[in-house]
């Protein structure tokens, strides 16, 4: 680095420091350092930009106990984490943020020595993976749960990436899926399931501890990214057509939570709705954005033993079930 280029850092390092450490104002900086007030505010730009101060924001997770419990005794789940919205802040990118960093202390707390752990894929579980932050390391072992997604879809938050990083972060151990979420044909599906290495992990992600899933939804305005380079806008279309209003670990539901029969779902690779239904823990962690008749299905039909959302989601779901009453 150049000796000029070091005295701008340190420049701009002391400045920042009287402002965030000292809580110096503006305007007495200038005067002090014998600058504009407006350099002033261009060099704590500068600070942010160039990562001499790193801002971090710490939302609140208050929980709403209330539509916790009232979630668990109409849809009789095992437990459910309500998250409060907050209108300052109200966006769908902190609402997963959120969402994500609350999942995380969830599952850290479930979690001890001899765990196994099926994880699937998308922005929240990627949240939640991101956040995690283990007390200690345990002796747990990932699972993937489908195959991978196609080329096109963001690698960090498909579940290869996840089920390592969630793995790494415990210094656990993982198996993965070698084989795509979506093949073409049947006959290749049958094939490549009785490989014995993705045999295996399948065996083993049928008989997890914790199976965690994100949900997504149809109504959302969601381009289900998840699917990108299988799901194109004809399939799509046949599939709403036929009633699916989302999906959950890659597998589409109507309305009422029924599997949607199309090839979609008969050549998908990885955990079947049954297995679902036979899992001893489905953790559903589901918001963000608008997910609300994909959660309210899945509740329907019993795919859940714990949600974590936020209060405008369960708020929604639950005005579903009173309309559904009627």
């Amino acid at each position: 680095m150049k000796e000029k280029e070091s005295d701008e850092l340190a420049v701009i390092a002391e400045v920042a420091s009287m402002y965030y450490e000292h809580d110096i104002p503006q305007n007495v900086i200038a005067e002090k350092m014998f600058f504009s007030r407006a350099k002033v505010s261009r060099l704590l730009k500068k600070a942010r930009e160039q990562g001499i101060v790193e801002i971090i924001i710490r939302f609140p997770l208050e929980r709403v106990v209330t539509l916790e419990r009232t979630l668990c005794e109409v849809f009789g789940l095992k437990d459910a984490v309500v998250i409060k919205n907050y209108p300052e802040n109200n966006n769908a990118n902190t609402r997963l943020s959120r969402l994500g960093k609350i999942a995380g202390e969830y599952l850290d707390e479930k979690l001890k020595d001899g765990d196994t752990i099926g994880l699937a894929w998308g922005r929240t579980l990627y949240q939640m993976v991101s956040q995690i932050k283990p007390k200690s390391s345990r002796d747990i072992h990932v699972v993937q749960l489908t195959g991978a997604a196609a080329d096109g879809y963001n690698a960090q938050m498909d579940s290869p990436f996840l089920v390592r990083k969630l793995a790494e972060k415990y210094r656990g151990t993982y198996s993965q899926i070698y084989a795509p979420l979506f093949v073409e044909n049947n006959i290749v599906k049958q094939s490549l399931v009785r490989e014995v290495i993705i045999a295996k992990a399948l065996q083993e992600a049928r008989s997890v501890d914790y199976l965690v899933t994100g949900i997504a939804d149809f109504h959302s305005g969601d381009n289900v990214n998840s699917w990108a380079g299988y799901l194109d806008q004809a399939r799509k279309q046949r599939l709403i057509q036929k009633g699916a209003v989302g999906f959950i670990c890659g597998h589409f539901l109507d309305q009422n939570g029924n599997k949607i029969f199309d090839d979609v779902e008969n050549n998908l690779i990885g955990v079947s709705l049954d297995d679902l239904k036979k899992a001893k823990n489905v953790i559903a962690v589901s918001g963000g954005v608008d997910k609300a008749h994909a959660t309210y299905a899945a509740l329907k039909g019993n795919y859940i033993h714990c949600l974590i959302t936020d209060e405008f989601i369960a708020e929604k779901i639950l005005r579903l079930y009173e309309q559904d009453k009627k």
